[in-house]
Formats: C-alpha cells, structure tokens, sequence
C-alpha cells in the first residue's frame, strides 16, 4: 500500500499542476445529442490516404454507422460509441493501463471531437499519462484531422505537447 500511495502521491502533483493548465474549457451545459438537433453528420466512411503535417501517414480505415465509428490505422482498430465513455483496463504484476475515449458531434454535426485518455503504471517506476483531442471535418472533398496531444509522467513532472494536421483523400484500391 505504502508503494501505491508514493504513486498516487506524485500523480497528483504531476496532475494538480499541469491538467488543470490543458487549455480545454470545461461547459456546464449538458452536451447536446444529435437526437435533439434532428442533424445528419457527416458519414466518413472509407479508405483513407493522406500526410500528416506534411509527412506521409499511415492510411486510415473508418466504418461508420449510426451509433459509432470505428478507426483502423497502422495496425490499431478502435470502436468509439457516439456520445458514450468506453472505457478499458489491464493490469498483471508488471504494468497496469487504463484506456479512456469519447465522440461527440459538434452542433451542426459536420465535426467529430474525439477525446482520449491513456494512464500506464509500472511497479518501482515511473507513470505516464497521455490525453487527445481529434477533430475530423470534411473540407472540398478530403478528410481533415486535427489533433492535440498531451503527455505527463512521473519522472520529470513535465506536461508535453504535439499538434498534427492531416489530410487524406478517399482511396478506392
């Protein structure tokens, strides 16, 4: 106990210092659902090549209905419920993580915010934290993705950041 205690000790200094400093505002409005705005979102179905900050990227797959999208790109597949908190965890003797992720349409439902939220913990070592925010929007025919990226750990106390800016065209091959 006395091991878990020093862990949470230092991310709350880690946390309490820098989360509060993300620059995201936090509404106390409840979020709005597509139900209740009667929108159709944009669909962004398909096959997907494109660059990322002017890099080649990894092609990206999406399936979307409904009620989710699922993301594959680079060898990871990932299913996000609109408007729900998926939640995942492991833990074994040498790493425990918790994987947190949410999608929410914005009012006109042309834009899927996609936030994200990473914990891993390794006994006698350090913990590291990772939280995202993608923004995915059609632009004259191309996929537009946008995203933040923070990174915390318990080493050095530090918060990080990293911004891309993709653009994918619809593959048909």
């Amino acid at each position: 106990m006395k091991g878990r205690m020093s862990v949470a000790a230092m991310l709350t200094v880690v946390w309490g210092g820098n989360l509060l400093a993300l620059p995201w505002k936090v509404d106390k409005e409840p979020v709005s659902t597509l139900g209740q705005q009667h929108c159709q979102p944009v669909d962004f179905s398909g096959r997907w090549r494109g660059t990322c900050n002017g890099a080649p990227s990894v092609d990206i797959h999406i399936v979307q209905d409904s009620e989710s999208v699922t993301l594959n790109y680079g060898g990871m597949k990932e299913t996000i419920r609109f408007a729900h908190v998926s939640s995942s965890s492991n833990s074994d003797s040498r790493l425990t993580e918790t994987h947190n992720s949410t999608a929410h349409w914005s009012c006109d439902a042309k834009v899927l915010v996609i936030l994200g939220g990473d914990l891993f913990s390794r006994p006698n070592a350090a913990a590291h934290a990772f939280w995202s925010k993608v923004q995915m929007h059609m632009e004259n025919g191309l996929l537009m993705v946008d995203g933040d990226y923070y990174s915390a750990n318990t080493i050095n106390a530090t918060t990080e950041y990293d911004q891309l800016h993709c653009q994918y065209q619809k593959h048909t091959g």
